[in-house]
């Protein structure tokens, strides 16, 4: 096989021994899997049902302690066994739903932190990261190897080392496919770039989804960031406009803008991280189909005084809707911490979510709970 990175040659070719590690006893509970691009009619290649990242996202994912399979590709993408190993790959993500994020070699600069990662050149390496850090690792240096050769021996080496994923990402098509039909799910939506988003994700929701060995698989997470504008604002103004207006029809789409006919949403300009539990009809979007909602780590801070305002759970919300879409706190405010029913403030000098999250959790909690009880 031809080297495709001429340049790394400082990258060492590591020895047979090598080419896989990590305790045998430990296994990764996986933060995410996909349904994008594993249903029956989606093809299969090279490059498919795999989701490529850069090394900024794999740096957030590793310091957001995050638990994930992550492919490094450094092969050449004209090497039949480069394709066939690959398309093993993306025929188990489509048979299993696990999410597997790809980066290419290339994309890592002369000196760039590898997390870990051994990496053979002008192979590829498979990582599975746990909480942050490598805990298996196997690379395609021998091209012999059953692991680069054969499917069912590839899914049995990630199937001993993973627990399988609860909560699945979603594109536009299949998230409206759910609301057309008649089983009732949970939503998340976010922004994988947002720090409201992550932070959300990387401590009350993984706690939970960890914590409830017997979640069923009706809970789904759908990245907001593929709708943001790709334009810039000052070089190409007329593009961003376009987009930003896309933008927005795409929030108001699923009701994270509140109006007269949606009184569970909050704001446009701070709508995320925002969960939901629906309740199909069909046909609805927004309105009377979102049976529970919360929005999250939105409040505001005075930077100066530490006053937090903003709130999405208020009183004044609890008393409209305690018996519609804030039902899952329970009678007399249930869950509500008390400084959400007056001023309060928090050190402005200090992390806003580290301080906001012992105020958030019950309310993440409880409609979790809600949902798991009541589907």
């Amino acid at each position: 096989m031809k080297a495709r990175f001429p340049l790394l040659l400082t990258l060492p070719l590591l020895a047979g021994s090598l080419l896989s590690c990590g305790n045998e006893n430990v296994t990764v509970q996986l933060d995410f899997g996909t349904l994008i691009g594993t249903a029956k009619t989606d093809p299969v290649d090279a490059r498919s049902q795999l989701q490529w990242i850069s090394y900024s996202r794999l740096a957030q994912l590793v310091n957001d302690g995050g638990s994930f399979v992550l492919l490094v590709h450094g092969s050449a993408d004209t090497c039949t066994c480069y394709v066939g190993w690959h398309e093993n790959l993306a025929k188990y993500v489509k048979a299993k739903k696990v999410l597997i994020y790809a980066i290419d070699l290339a994309d890592f600069e002369k000196g760039s932190d590898y997390f870990g990662i051994q990496i053979a050149q002008s192979y590829d390496t498979l990582a599975l990261f746990g909480d942050g850090k490598v805990k298996h690792q196997h690379t395609t240096a021998n091209q012999s190897d059953t692991f680069v050769t054969d499917y069912a021996a590839l899914a049995e080496w990630i199937n001993r080392r993973i627990e399988a994923p609860k909560v699945f990402y979603v594109n536009e098509e299949l998230l409206d496919g759910f609301y057309h039909g008649s089983e009732a799910f949970t939503i998340y939506f976010g922004r994988d770039t947002c720090p409201d988003c992550t932070y959300l994700t990387r401590t009350i929701l993984r706690d939970y989804v960890r914590s409830h060995k017997t979640l069923e698989p009706n809970f789904f997470v759908i990245d907001f960031d593929v709708f943001r504008p790709t334009a810039s604002r000052t070089e190409d103004p007329d593009t961003y406009a376009a987009q930003s207006e896309k933008y927005k029809e795409k929030k108001i789409k699923y009701g994270l803008d509140q109006a007269e006919d949606n009184p569970a949403g909050f704001s446009l300009d701070a709508c995320f991280p925002t969960l939901r539990f629906i309740r199909p009809d069909g046909e609805s979007f927004r309105g009377d189909v979102i049976e529970a909602s919360g929005v999250f780590f939105n409040e505001s801070v005075n930077r100066t005084s530490g006053e937090v305002g903003n709130f999405y759970f208020t009183k004044e919300r609890y008393e409209s809707a305690k018996n519609s879409y804030l039902s899952y706190l329970g009678p007399e405010y249930g869950n509500l911490p008390k400084p959400y029913m007056e001023t309060f403030s928090i050190d402005p000098s200090k992390n806003k979510n580290e301080q906001l999250g012992t105020y958030e959790k019950p309310f993440v909690e409880a409609l979790l709970d809600y949902a798991v009880k009541t589907k």
